[in-house]
């Protein structure tokens, strides 16, 4: 986790190589949980997670290319160009017995859910114009003080069960106690960073709350689905890097809509 923060304060160009590196490593898991889904029936496995870690990596460049200043906004476009070529790989490759469309919709979801969200930190980090290091940092510790106070207070409180049937550990005390701890950090991160006003960082607190949770429960339906404890064994003790990346790739791009809102259009 040191090498998050390091990478995130030391500027831009670090933190763009950083979460390019994730989304790779994310992309790799993914692939290899879906291939697990027994209507998959994968072609040819390492060809198949190479082009969606192809595809999602030029997604990722273009967002952050955008950000930067490299390209134009209409370039953004070309992402859609990226996700139709998933059609055209399903229609070339297409064998008697495959479901075409779980191998479609699975792709597409790798792009959607992980990569392009995984992009967003660089507008967030660029979101005044210039480089702003300390939003994006407290919006991850936001993230990470979240599950911790999830943990705890569901060790300590927890009673009544949240979600059985995704995941049997989760306890509505636990999410409370979430809740109640990233409003305090918030509150911190106001008095300690600024950039912001107090209200604005219990709002992105709510929705790091919130949209974490379901970031989450959404990674524990996809596990559950496939048969597996955890999305892969890269991080020695913290299972892979999308169960250390869920909250945030579902709660990042919700957080930079408020935030480029509140700072750019209202």
């Amino acid at each position: 986790m040191l090498t998050i923060v390091f990478g995130v304060l030391l500027n831009v160009h670090i933190l763009m190589v950083l979460f390019g590196i994730i989304n790779i490593f994310c992309l790799i898991e993914y692939q290899q949980m879906v291939m697990k889904l027994p209507e998959y029936r994968a072609v040819r496995p390492t060809a198949e997670t190479f082009f969606l870690c192809l595809m999602g990596t030029l997604s990722y460049s273009l967002i952050v290319g955008v950000a930067l200043g490299f390209f134009k906004v209409h370039m953004l476009f070309l992402i859609f160009i990226l996700l139709l070529l998933f059609f055209v790989k399903t229609v070339i490759e297409h064998t008697k017995g495959r479901n075409g469309l779980l191998y479609l919709a699975t792709s597409m979801l790798g792009v959607i859910w992980v990569s392009i969200p995984l992009a967003l930190f660089v507008p967030l980090a660029m979101v005044t114009g210039d480089f702003q290091p300390w939003i994006v940092m407290g919006v991850i510790i936001l993230i990470w003080l979240s599950d911790t106070g999830a943990y705890f207070f569901g060790k300590a409180f927890g009673k009544t069960k949240l979600y059985v049937s995704i995941s049997p550990s989760k306890t509505r005390e636990g999410s409370l106690g979430a809740l109640l701890t990233v409003e305090v950090a918030a509150l911190i991160l106001y008095y300690t960073i600024g950039e912001l006003s107090i209200a604005n960082w219990l709002v992105i607190g709510a929705i790091v709350w919130f949209f974490g949770t379901i970031g989450d429960l959404s990674e524990s339906i996809l596990k559950r689905s496939v048969g597996v404890k955890d999305s892969g064994n890269l991080l020695p003790g913290h299972g892979g890097f999308l169960d250390r990346f869920d909250a945030m790739v579902l709660c990042v791009p919700f957080v930079y809509a408020y935030v480029y809102g509140v700072l750019n259009v209202l």
